[in-house]
C-alpha cells in the first residue's frame, strides 16, 4: 500500500470527525476568551471586532492595545511591546474602534462596555512591558467598563509566561521555552472563575476529551499558505458537554513560539484550562498558528501587525473570520 494511502487511512477518523462538525449546547453568553503575548493582542483584537458576539470575557496576559501596530512589524516589535507603548494615544484608539463600527467593520464599540477584562503582566516581563498592559486597561475603562468589572494582577514576579501552579520554568525566567511558568498561581482557574464561577474543584482531565478539529476546512478559497494557519486545532470537550448539558466556551490563543510546532503538546495539556473545565462544564477550544516564513511569521504568532493583509484587525481578517466560524460552529445551531 503506498505511503500517501496509509497516512490517509491513519487519520481518517480524525479528519472524518474534525470536517463533519461538531456542535454543542454552549450558551452564546458564556463564551469567553484569553490569549498570552501576540495570543493576547489577537484575544482583545477578536473581542473588539465582535464585541457583540463575544461577551463572556477577556482575558490577556502581556498583551496590548487594538491597533496599535498600525500595520507595521516595526511599530509592533518596538513601541508596541516595550516602554514607548505607554505613549500610545487611547483616545486616537478610541476614534478608530469608533469609525470602524461606523463602517461595519468591526461591532459597535457600545457592546464592549458590558465586557469583563481580566489583565496580567509579570513584573520581570522583558518582551511586553507592564506599561503596554497598563494602556489597555486604560482603553477598557475609557469605553465605559466598569471598574470591577476589571481585574488587574501585576504583582506577580513572573517573566513573560503563563502562570501555572506547579509546572514550567521557573516563574521569575525572564523568558523562556515553553513561556509556562510554575508561579505557585493558577492562571487557569483565575481566569475561568472570574468569567464563569464560582467553580466546582478541579478534576482529572479526560485524555480522549481533547479532540483534534480541523481548522482547513473554514479557509474555504483562502489557502493556509495565506493564513499561516494549521490545519488542525484542539478542543477540550468536558464529558457533560458531549452529553449534551449546557455548557460555557473559552477560547485560549497560544503567543509566540508556543504552536504545537514549538511545544507539542505543552500548551493544550499543561496550562491547567482542562482539569478546571472538565469539572464545570466548559468547553476549551485551542485554535492553532503555523509558522510561515514568506508571510514574516517565523514564529507562528497570531497576526496583530498585519502580515496577512491590511484588514488584519477587522471582520475582513482571514484569521479572526475563521476563528468567528470556528466558534458558531462549535455551538449548538
Amino acid at each position: 500500500m503506498n505511503i500517501a494511502i496509509k497516512l490517509l487511512m491513519t487519520f481518517l477518523p480524525i479528519i472524518t470527525a474534525s470536517l463533519s462538525g461538531f456542535a454543542y449546547n454552549v450558551n452564546p453568553d458564556k463564551i469567553s476568551m484569553s490569549g498570552i503575548s501576540a495570543g493576547a493582542f489577537f484575544a482583545h483584537q477578536m473581542h473588539v471586532t465582535y464585541s457583540q458576539t463575544l461577551t463572556g470575557g477577556i482575558a490577556m496576559i502581556a498583551g496590548g492595545v487594538y491597533n496599535c501596530s498600525r500595520g507595521s512589524a516595526i511599530t509592533a516589535q518596538n513601541s508596541c511591546m516595550k516602554i514607548s507603548g505607554s505613549q500610545t494615544s487611547i483616545d486616537q484608539t478610541i476614534v478608530d474602534i469608533t469609525n470602524l463600527g461606523k463602517n461595519k467593520k468591526i461591532d459597535s464599540l457600545e457592546h464592549i462596555a458590558k465586557a469583563k477584562v481580566f489583565l496580567m503582566s509579570g513584573k520581570f516581563d522583558d518582551v511586553v512591558l507592564p506599561p503596554v498592559v497598563d494602556k489597555v486597561e486604560e482603553l477598557y475603562l475609557k469605553l465605559n467598563v466598569p471598574a470591577q468589572n476589571i481585574v488587574y494582577n501585576k504583582t506577580i514576579a513572573m517573566g513573560h509566561a503563563f502562570p501555572t501552579v506547579d509546572y514550567g520554568n521557573p516563574c521569575s525566567s525572564p523568558r523562556s521555552s515553553p513561556f509556562i511558568s510554575n508561579c505557585n498561581y493558577d492562571g487557569a482557574f483565575e481566569i475561568l472563575n472570574f468569567f464563569h464561577g464560582p467553580l466546582e474543584n478541579k478534576i482529572a482531565a479526560v485524555e480522549k476529551n481533547l479532540i483534534q478539529i480541523s481548522q482547513a476546512k473554514f479557509f474555504q478559497k483562502i489557502t493556509a499558505f495565506k493564513t499561516s494557519m494549521a490545519e488542525f486545532a484542539a478542543v477540550y470537550v468536558p464529558t457533560r458537554c458531549q452529553q449534551g448539558y449546557e455548557c460555557a466556551l473559552h477560547i485560549s490563543f497560544h503567543g509566540c513560539l508556543q504552536s504545537h510546532q514549538d511545544i507539542g503538546d505543552a500548551y493544550t495539556h499543561k496550562l491547567g484550562f482542562n482539569e478546571w473545565a472538565e469539572a464545570n462544564n466548559i468547553i476549551i477550544f485551542y485554535p492553532q498558528i503555523t509558522k510561515n516564513f514568506f508571510l514574516g511569521n517565523p514564529n507562528a504568532c497570531w497576526d496583530w501587525w498585519g502580515y496577512t493583509g491590511s484588514d488584519f484587525n477587522t471582520k475582513n481578517s482571514v484569521q479572526m473570520s475563521v476563528i468567528y466560524k470556528m466558534i458558531q460552529d462549535l455551538i449548538k445551531k
